[in-house]
């Protein structure tokens, strides 16, 4: 849920993708797949490095890997991290813009992700993302040698910080 595509995406290359069609159920080079804490579903993230679609997707499988569902979210995205029922997606920046984003999602019903929050991260092209149960710090380290840790906030999620520290 929200609305991405003004933040992330606003040059004339990308309001091509817009003509094309929805990700959808398909498969679009796939970078990062994890499943969520109960082990009955997968959560495929569909880069779409291709430009095939107008959009990324985390792609929602049952646990005999069937699609049962999808989240539409920017191209580009680079790493999963379930803790619990949180789960954590990195998106590198499309068409040259320096901010990479994070999204945070409740799992708690596995079939609906419902999104937290999200934040920009200037220049950084992520690289891994890690998240624990129990533990609330997370962290993303980037291509151009950053880190940023995050913070969670388990009594207001939508108040979680993420802060670059190098």
């Amino acid at each position: 849920s929200g609305d991405w595509s003004s933040d992330v995406c606003s040059s004339d290359l990308c309001r091509k993708s817009k003509d094309k069609k929805d990700i959808g159920l398909n498969i679009a080079t796939p970078f990062d797949v994890k499943a969520n804490t109960d082990k009955t579903h997968f959560y495929v993230l569909n880069a779409d490095s291709g430009h095939k679609y107008k959009s990324g997707s985390i792609l929602i499988l049952d646990s005999d890997a069937n699609k049962i569902g999808h989240v539409t979210v920017p191209r580009l995205g680079h790493n999963l991290a379930v803790s619990g029922n949180l789960l954590l997606a990195t998106f590198d920046s499309e068409y040259g813009y320096v901010d990479s984003y994070t999204y945070l999602w409740d799992i708690s019903d596995p079939e609906n992700p419902d999104l937290i929050t999200t934040w920009k991260m200037p220049n950084c092209s992520p690289m891994n993302a890690v998240m624990r149960d129990e533990y609330d710090h997370f962290a993303v380290s980037c291509r151009s040698g950053a880190l940023w840790v995050g913070t969670l906030d388990r009594n207001n999620l939508e108040g979680s910080e993420l802060d670059r520290k190098s």
